[in-house]
């Protein structure tokens, strides 16, 4: 499956770290343009609307549509590999090395994506309003990790309660 996603790209200084901004649906980069354009605050900016009715809801490519009779009948919706593989196309094409990464609602799902497959790409991320579904061990973290917010634990607690 070819992908083709709109995308807004703004120009701006090289010597700055280019951002990419992986919105929500559904996405509407023209009404999205004044916030992006402060945003990007004067350095490169490729901003993606994400897929309307065709976001991806599985990781794996060939799952089959459940709906359809013919069990063998792939699933068009594309991967989050499939995604992921077309974003850094598009970067390359930039010549985008690192990036900052800001990913809103189904973005964020996605950044994620991006985020486990190549953390050494992006610099910094924010993800906003992420729609992604956490499985019980990283849920568990969070929890964790908010209790030792709302407890006000210490750097040198926590050192002493993580490390061996």
């Amino acid at each position: 499956m070819k992908l083709d996603l709109p995308l807004l790209e703004l120009p701006g200084s090289a010597a700055e770290r280019p951002l990419v901004v992986l919105l929500g649906l559904p996405a509407d980069l023209e009404g999205s343009r004044r916030l992006l354009v402060r945003l990007a605050a004067g350095r490169p900016l490729l901003a993606v609307a994400s897929l309307t009715s065709t976001a991806p809801t599985h990781a794996d490519p060939t799952h089959a549509d459940p709906t359809h009779a013919d069990p063998t009948h792939a699933d068009p919706t594309p991967s989050w590999p499939a995604l992921t593989t077309w974003l850094e196309e598009r970067l390359a094409e930039r010549g985008f090395d690192q990036v900052d990464l800001l990913g809103w609602s189904f973005g964020g799902a996605w950044a994620l994506q991006w985020l486990a497959r190549a953390p050494e790409r992006i610099d910094r991320a924010v993800l906003a309003v992420t729609c992604a579904h956490f499985r019980a061990r990283e849920r568990a973290l969070l929890g964790l990790l908010a209790r030792l917010l709302r407890e006000r634990i210490d750097a040198d607690v926590l050192h002493r309660g993580l490390l061996p």
